[in-house]
């Protein structure tokens, strides 16, 4: 019981910061913007939702050359990596009825340099997430219908008008970044 309460307090916990540090990246963006077009709040949600959606294509697909534009070349190859693991064991992941369900940045930082610009949104989707056995098309793992998932997504500047997609951390990695909890 003790374990419940301690997670539903953590869910709200978390609820309230991503509020608090959207809000607060959302001023600053438009801040920003005023000097650096780049930073247009609109362009930014619209390149991360483009980008959710081509990688979650090209990740059950076990192709992420389609989606290559969205990533910096760190992430590309660990993802390259792991899915070349996966067809040496004859796995594949299947992902149907992918879903976003909200987006919002959490973290903007900018710096003169632009190359260390970057910025943490917020991910919550939902979808049917399994791995199957390609030999056998049998479930290894995973679930049959759709799930909830939350995300914390970074993207960093690439050149003046792209942003790309650096590191993906899940719900409970979360204290690993910042929030924009200061006014």
């Amino acid at each position: 019981m003790l374990f419940f309460i301690s997670l539903f307090f953590t869910s709200i916990r978390l609820s309230f910061r991503v509020f608090k540090s959207s809000r607060n990246s959302k001023k600053f963006l438009k801040m920003l913007s005023l000097k650096d077009k780049t930073w247009n709040y609109k362009k930014q949600e619209k390149q991360a939702i483009e980008a959710f959606y081509s990688i979650q294509n090209s990740w059950t697909n076990m192709d992420m050359m389609p989606s290559r534009a969205y990533m910096d070349d760190s992430l590309y190859e660990e993802f390259q990596t792991k899915l070349a693991w996966m067809e040496m064991r004859r796995e594949r992941n299947v992902l149907k009825n992918i879903r976003l369900l909200e987006i919002k940045p959490v973290f903007v930082h900018d710096e003169e340099d632009d190359t260390k610009d970057f910025i943490w949104f917020y991910v919550k989707g939902k979808m049917v997430d399994y791995v199957i056995n390609m030999d056998t098309l049998e479930k290894k793992a995973g679930h049959s219908s759709s799930t909830s998932f939350v995300e914390f997504w970074k993207f960093v500047r690439k050149d003046e008008e792209y942003f790309v997609l650096s590191k993906i951390l899940q719900k409970d990695e979360y204290e690993k970044i910042l929030f924009q909890d200061n006014e």
